[in-house]
């Protein structure tokens, strides 16, 4: 089963390079150089900015200009009751409606979307900028495949023509002082590498891709939608897939080892041009350089990206029109809803110990981060404050949750809590949501993504030596006023919250070095336009304690990660009967694909097996499924 549950974890990762989209394990802390904490650029001081705005920061409330519509809480029971209105969460939830059930999902934010939420802010003068919060790279959702699970989902619920899509065939690269553009393709990469004069590297990348085929095919036809937990679980694969299930059994120790053991039975030499590459597309998978990356994701990415059609998707009105086209999926079923604003303060257990429900706190109670910090030991022996909401669910609890914030929602559980202490994190990010005056750039910005290293003497995932930004507005003008452009430019992945723990938010010691921290974005940004701090209008800073305090996300974390061997959890992993959970803590791990393949495994688990064959079957027939 492990080569079955690699071969799904391949199609749930393939071409995640997003702020969603990697987990880490505690490999990084052994690879990371000393002075950890510090910048791997040399030390520089934060320089002037000369903005006509200074819209504030992400660490302020981002109220938007138009308040997200939010229904009420049920006021009967309902079939399931989920926790986060994140990307699985929501493709749980949609698919389950499908379905016929009723399904409630119950968010703190007043966005729904978790990370991949979008919001907006106003120029001085007016104008209305779309920022994504994180994921920027979407693939395998447009043209004529269905590569991607959340392109499966929104076929299934119906909504999958309302999500337009612009593509485009690859980014920029600046490894150090080189900079080159990475074109998607079957030669893309061996025509940057014949201009070099790399006839060796080539023939290595040629070795590579024919390693790689095997891989690729034995995963290729097990698609994550057929996958499910409890007894059933082997109906559909062996029922629908046995000779997938045949030849990625033959592939096994690569579908599951590190990327970096694929690498060197091609023979590709460390420290090379495309050893380099290679590990920087692992990284941006998986947060981990290739040793501890699985050889499955970069595998079957390569195979992806080498296709001779490969594009790239970017939703128009950005991420934002995906999260409401879920959204649309679960609200137009009777007994269905989405609120808003409304933080669980935990799972109801009934005497037996299987969760039967939620209790909602109530509107003007804390954060739920603030109160579990503020709380200590006090949490396991918390009482409801008056106005606290009881939603009961006759079939199953399914929280979007993180595994460490959905442990704290079962106080006294010794059992889950001993899982979540066990399970890494990944560290987390610098973000910079800058909206610019785009005048004259025509000729200067063509394209949506840039990706930069800034030291190559040190390793891929040294603190802040992995940067990814974003310009969007490239290929949707509508996301800023005319004649303007919305940048978002982030570290990805290799952040760490101890650095800035020790702060308060409010101080101006954390001010000044959340300014020294992003001070790398913008010395990347420079190298793009080099007159980027002279053109901002709204600049907003993000550091890991927004994403603690903002996305739920536990210490700012970007999710678990496990190394290659380590296995994945499914949904059932905290052991509670009736309790379920999906995205980033369970199988398949973290990044848009599989995060939405998540959810399908948790809705089709939920689902019984006559249902889900039926779904299978119905897919199959119309080639949306092979």
């Amino acid at each position: 089963m492990r080569a079955v549950a690699a071969a799904a974890l391949l199609l749930g990762a393939a071409s995640a390079f997003s702020p969603a989209a990697r987990p880490v394990s505690p490999l990084r802390s052994a690879a990371r150089p000393a002075g950890r904490g510090q910048s791997l650029l040399r030390p520089r001081e934060p320089q002037p900015l000369r903005a006509t705005i200074v819209a504030g920061d992400l660490d302020k409330e981002l109220s938007p200009i138009d308040k997200d519509a939010s229904d009420p809480l049920p006021t009967e029971p309902v079939d399931v009751v989920i926790i986060g209105a994140g990307l699985g969460g929501l493709c749980a939830g949609s698919l389950l409606a499908h379905y016929g059930y009723k399904v409630h999902v119950v968010e703190a934010h007043y966005h729904a979307g978790g990370v991949a939420h979008g919001f907006e802010r106003r120029a001085k003068g007016g104008g209305r900028y779309l920022f994504d919060a994180g994921p920027s790279f979407w693939a395998g959702c447009g043209g004529e495949g269905l590569a991607n699970p959340l392109a499966i989902v929104l076929n299934v619920i119906g909504e999958a023509d309302s999500v337009k899509w612009a593509q485009y065939d690859g980014w920029h690269m600046y490894q150090g002082d080189d900079h080159w553009y990475y074109k998607m393709g079957s030669d893309g990469l061996a025509d940057e590498m014949a201009r070099r004069g790399d006839t060796e590297g080539i023939a290595a990348l040629r070795r590579f891709q024919e390693v790689c085929a095997p891989v690729c095919e034995g995963a290729e036809g097990l698609p994550a939608f057929a996958v499910r937990s409890g007894w059933s679980a082997a109906v559909p694969l062996l029922g629908k897939y046995f000779p997938a299930l045949i030849k990625s059994g033959m592939v096994s120790q690569y579908l599951t080892g590190p990327a970096s053991d694929l690498m060197e039975k091609a023979g590709i030499e460390r420290g090379t041009f495309l050893w380099n590459f290679l590990d920087l597309l692992s990284f941006a998978l998986s947060g981990q350089p290739a040793e501890g990356t699985l050889g499955a994701a970069t595998a079957y990415t390569m195979g992806d990206l080498f296709k001779d059609d490969a594009l790239i998707d970017y939703p128009i009105g950005g991420g934002a029109s995906v999260v409401d086209a879920l959204v649309r999926g679960i609200r137009k079923h009777p007994g269905c809803g989405v609120t808003l604003k409304r933080r669980v303060s935990r799972i109801s257990l009934d005497d037996a110990g299987r969760a039967n429900g939620i209790v909602v706190a109530p509107k003007n109670s804390r954060p739920l981060i603030d109160e579990l910090a503020s709380m200590g030991e006090k949490a396991k022996t918390a009482t409801e404050e008056d106005g606290a909401v009881f939603i009961k669910a006759n079939r199953c609890v399914l929280s979007n949750a993180d595994i460490w914030a959905t442990t704290k929602l079962l106080p006294g559980n010794e059992g889950a809590a001993k899982i979540a202490g066990e399970t890494p994190k990944t560290p987390s990010f610098v973000h910079l949501h800058l909206g610019i005056d785009a005048t004259g750039l025509e000729d200067v910005v063509k394209d949506i993504h840039h990706t930069f290293v800034p030291d190559m003497s040190a390793p891929v995932d040294g603190t802040d030596n992995c940067v990814l930004a974003s310009i969007p507005t490239v290929l949707d003008p509508g996301l800023a006023p005319p004649g303007k452009h919305v940048v978002h430019a982030y570290t990805a992945g290799c952040s760490d919250y101890e650095d800035f723990e020790k702060f308060d938010r409010n101080s101006e010691e954390y001010k000044k070095y959340r300014a020294e921290r992003v001070e790398v974005l913008w010395t990347c940004l420079e190298k793009v336009i080099p007159d980027i701090r002279d053109r901002a209008e709204i600049i907003m800073e993000g550091t890991p304690l927004t994403h603690e305090r903002y996305n739920r996300r536990t210490r700012g974390t970007y999710g678990p990660g496990w190394l290659p061997g380590d296995g994945f959890p499914g949904p059932d992993t905290l052991g509670v009967p009736g309790l379920l959970q999906c995205g980033d803590s369970t199988f398949p791990g973290i990044g848009i694909p599989a995060v939405a393949a998540s959810g399908t495994i948790a809705a089709n688990s939920i689902a019984s097996i006559g249902e889900h064959w039926e779904l299978l079957s119905k897919l199959q027939k119309e080639g949306v499924l092979p």
